[in-house]
């Protein structure tokens, strides 16, 4: 379990928060299931299918398992 949280760790830092600057970072990111927030806020890109709805909801549910894992050790920590 903990190599595919890593992974997905690795895929947030790599894509999901990528700046989008030119069309083939655009054309990149039209092709890739996984929402790149950049492209989508500034509408470079319309995630429109479930499989990109799916994916939002694993990046974002990611991201709250390491922010509560992070709490939950600085609470441990201050104890």
């Amino acid at each position: 379990m903990a190599a595919y949280a890593i992974s997905l760790y690795s895929r947030i830092v790599s894509h999901l928060y990528e700046h989008v600057d030119n069309e083939g970072d655009i054309e990149r990111c039209k092709n890739d299931p996984v929402p790149n927030r950049h492209a989508a806020i500034h509408g470079f890109v319309a995630y429109s299918t479930e499989h990109n709805s799916f994916n939002a909801i694993v990046m974002a549910e990611t991201m709250l398992s390491l922010i509560a894992d992070l709490k939950n050790a600085k609470n441990a920590t201050e104890d």
